[in-house]
């Protein structure tokens, strides 16, 4: 072993630094917008399941009940909210309105933003679970959930309500 030669030891100079840093930005530019559509499509799909659980909640109480039961949508531009409320004069047990204590009455909801829907103002299931729609009968209700920033095929839903009740949800291109 030789004691007199030095091992070389060498750093980073400043050019392979910035290269380095070039590689890591355009890779972040090739990765935030692919990352800013999977949270849009996350979002649409989220709110498309939390309003599919409202509506058969509403659904299953007016079977279990016995009497019609219907959820109520409120939309401004791109924040709604969703009501599922038992029959007029029907008593509320405080245990089941303990998640919207603001709305009296109203036993679940759900107030999600980002998303624009539109379609009916309320849904109202009878004791059998079927829609009550009055002279209209037999008619499909449609729902349409949209992200504020649509720009891909996912990022827009439509919730069919059968007149028999059943419910199916499908991804739509945006408009």
């Amino acid at each position: 072993m030789n004691i007199g030669s030095r091992s070389k030891v060498r750093g980073v100079t400043l050019v392979e630094l910035m290269i380095i840093i070039a590689v890591i930005a355009i890779a972040a530019t090739i990765a935030v917008p692919s990352l800013q559509q999977l949270l849009r499509n996350n979002r649409v799909a989220a709110q498309n399941n939390e309003l599919i659980a409202l509506i058969t909640l509403a659904k299953s109480q007016a079977i279990r009940r016995n009497q019609n039961w219907q959820i109520e949508f409120v939309s401004n531009g791109f924040a709604w909210s969703a009501n599922v409320r038992p029959p007029a004069g029907e008593g509320v047990d405080p245990v089941d309105d303990a998640g919207c204590p603001d709305i009296p009455g109203v036993i679940r909801c759900a107030s999600l933003q980002g998303v624009s829907l539109t379609g009916p103002a309320r849904l109202t299931f009878n004791n059998r679970g079927f829609l009550e729609q009055g002279a209209d009968a037999w008619v499909t209700e449609r729902l349409t959930l949209e992200h504020q920033g649509c720009s891909g095929n996912r990022q827009a839903r439509e919730i069919e309500v059968l007149p028999t009740g059943q419910v199916t949800s499908q991804a739509i291109g945006c408009p």
